[in-house]
């Protein structure tokens, strides 16, 4: 036997046997460490320039601590170190401010010198100043219409209610305009109608449902408190109107927003002449009903316009003042707090909040007809806001009409001209978010 262990065989097959035990005995990592990376995703894939912003790339076979390499096409090359290795499918890196905006390819290069192939459309853009381009007339409506509502699904805006010539005549019809391409609105047909006229609603998507709240239906009768749902189909049509729960209190001429799947109705006036500074909410329930109406926490003083960003609720109207108050996940919120003044103050003014900017247009200044000029505000990170300053103002002044905000577009439709004429004229502008608008296809694909 010890004759055979010296054969040639032998030998090779006591090195074969070793060489096994090695590669059994080496750890998995060991192994896993030599692979070449694959980067499969980066979150988020578009940022802005004007902050260090922190990005997740998720792959395969990362090592500690690789780095990541970003390039352009205009050979604008940047090698970035503060990487954080997470483990082998995921890490994390911060990307400086005031890097050089632009469409990136992403490289992840592991300590061994092996490198991933790169992700080619990661985007760094530069802010924009929130500046409005000029305004420009589209596509009227069918009715004339003041103290409506309107709202933006599925690609079309939707007109519900309001008055129509003069304050004896309040309507149930809700008409829609499907948005072009080029940011102009298509013709307008009726689509629907509320069960009951209503003037001074106010209109909430959430999900795949339009919510009508509040108003008042005319003659001498209080304000109303019920809310109606309509089902919004892909192709824009209306589902039937569904009355669900009611609000705790008749409501008109006041606000509602949407934050996660809770529904709030803020201020207005319930119809014997006072003003409202109580808020109340609904949680929205899996089949698109609302659960019970409760009371939550009242603003400082009444208002009748709200917008929202993120998770907090800014509340206007009654003054140049706006607060604001945090919504918590259980719907409640916060105590509200005065955090802002804007350059003027405006009544039957429209809002919204889009991107990093709140804008607020139109309405009547006191004692004066109603104005075209808009103001502005940058939202800061921890929820307050920047200095107002006035942008582009539209072609003639609105009060107690309806603009919103889509795809860097901002429109405005409707309301009164002066104190009397009863609009059904609609306008749009575009707002200068991105600097470079041809990066836009990239980040709404």
């Amino acid at each position: 036997m010890k004759q055979l262990l010296h054969t040639p065989t032998a030998v090779l097959l006591s090195v074969v046997c070793a060489l096994s035990l090695m590669v059994l005995a080496t750890p998995l990592y060991a192994v896993s460490s030599a692979a070449v990376p694959l980067i499969i995703a980066i979150s988020p894939n578009h940022i802005y320039n004007d902050q260090a912003t922190m990005v997740t790339i998720t792959g395969v076979g990362f090592a500690a601590t690789p780095i990541v390499i970003a390039d352009t096409t205009n050979a604008n090359h940047q090698v970035l170190s503060n990487v954080t290795f997470i483990d082998s499918i995921t890490i994390s890196v911060i990307i400086p401010a005031k890097i050089f905006e632009g469409v990136y390819s992403i490289t992840v290069m592991n300590p061994d010198g092996q490198k991933s192939d790169s992700i080619n459309d990661f985007i760094i853009m530069n802010r924009g100043d929130g500046t409005i381009a000029p305004w420009v007339s589209t596509s009227p409506m069918t009715t004339l219409r003041w103290r409506f509502a309107a709202v933006v699904a599925h690609g079309y805006i939707y007109a519900i209610g309001g008055n129509g010539r003069d304050s004896s005549v309040i309507l149930s019809s809700i008409e829609r305009a499907k948005l072009d391409t080029d940011g102009s609105i298509s013709s307008w047909q009726i689509v629907g109608a509320l069960s009951m006229p209503r003037a001074g609603l106010t209109a909430v998507v959430l999900g795949n449902d339009l919510y009508v709240l509040g108003g008042e239906t005319g003659g001498f009768g209080p304000n109303q408190s019920s809310v109606e749902r309509f089902a919004l189909n892909s192709d824009g049509s209306l589902g039937p109107a569904q009355v669900v729960a009611s609000m705790t209190t008749p409501r008109a001429d006041f606000a509602a927003v949407a934050v996660g799947e809770y529904l709030y109705a803020l201020g207005g006036f319930p119809g014997n002449g006072t003003a409202l500074k109580t808020v109340e909410r609904a949680a929205r329930q899996v089949d698109g009903t609302l659960g019970p109406w409760e009371l939550t926490a009242s603003m400082t003083m009444p208002r009748s316009r709200a917008v929202v960003s993120g998770r907090v609720i800014y509340a206007l109207g009654g003054d140049n003042t706006i607060e604001r108050s945090i919504a918590a996940l259980d719907g409640s919120l916060g105590p509200w707090q005065i955090i802002s003044v804007m350059v003027a103050e405006r009544s039957q003014s429209s809002a919204f909040v889009d991107g990093p900017y709140m804008y607020v247009l139109g309405g009547f200044y006191p004692g004066l007809y109603a104005t075209n000029s808009i103001e502005r505000a940058m939202i800061q990170s921890d929820g307050s806001l920047g200095p107002w300053q006035l942008s582009a103002s539209m072609s003639q002044g609105r009060s107690s009409f309806v603009a919103l905000a889509l795809n860097q577009r901002i429109y405005a439709m409707g309301g009164m001209i002066g104190q009397a004429r009863t609009e059904r004229s609609a306008e749009y502008a575009t707002i200068r978010t991105f600097s470079h608008y041809i990066f836009t296809p990239l980040i709404v694909r």
